[in-house]
């Protein structure tokens, strides 16, 4: 959030939670130090969240009809990324020659054949 005292820590992890709940400084308020979400930062929350329930309920976060653009899949010729900021927008991803690197290692950690990681 703009009020957040501790800026020098950029995004940190879990740092979205607060925004999902539309409430960072109930959920997260001694970790993060979050105060009040701005009118702005209100709208990014309610992106996000109804953006990932979008994801998770029809596998298509654009479903929820709340961005200002559609959010493309991921294409290695093209990379972009959704910027979390206000007002929320794509923009090239700046690390996607990392990801080429997982590709490298796959082999080593997947995929798991059925049934292989039930309990």
């Amino acid at each position: 959030t703009e009020s957040w005292p501790n800026k020098c820590m950029n995004a940190t992890h879990a740092g979205e939670i607060g925004y999902l709940f539309l409430d960072p400084s109930e959920v997260l308020p001694t970790i993060f130090g979050y105060g009040a979400l701005t009118p702005a930062e209100e709208k990014l929350a309610l992106q996000m969240a109804n953006s990932w329930a979008a994801l998770a309920r029809f596998g298509d976060p654009n479903a929820a009809g709340v961005l200002d653009f559609e959010w493309p899949l991921y294409q290695s010729a093209k990379p972009t990324m959704l910027a979390l900021r206000t007002p929320a927008e794509l923009a090239p991803f700046p690390l996607a020659e990392f990801c080429d690197r997982w590709d490298a290692i796959k082999p080593w950690i997947g995929p798991y054949p059925p049934g292989a990681l039930a309990a």
